[in-house]
């Protein structure tokens, strides 16, 4: 999914992907946050984040979630 994103913060999630990689055998788990604020759309930039990491991007279409409280995962 390639979503537009107003601001490209590229550089800065590729340091925090390799930070995370860094310490990923001193932690069991770890959780990365960012709002729409970061890049403008915050599910972009954590499929970024992911990728980053080898991880497989999620895609926030094939969720069917209308609402907050629809939320199943």
């Amino acid at each position: 999914m390639n979503l537009a994103r107003s601001k490209d913060r590229t550089d800065l999630v590729k340091k925090w992907a390799s930070k995370l990689d860094s310490i990923k055998n001193q932690v069991s788990f770890a959780v990365a946050m960012a709002n729409n604020h970061f890049e403008g759309f915050a599910p972009a930039t954590a499929n970024k984040l992911r990728l980053a990491l080898g991880m497989k991007e999620v895609s926030w279409h094939d969720t069917k979630q209308r609402s907050l409280s629809d939320f199943t995962n």
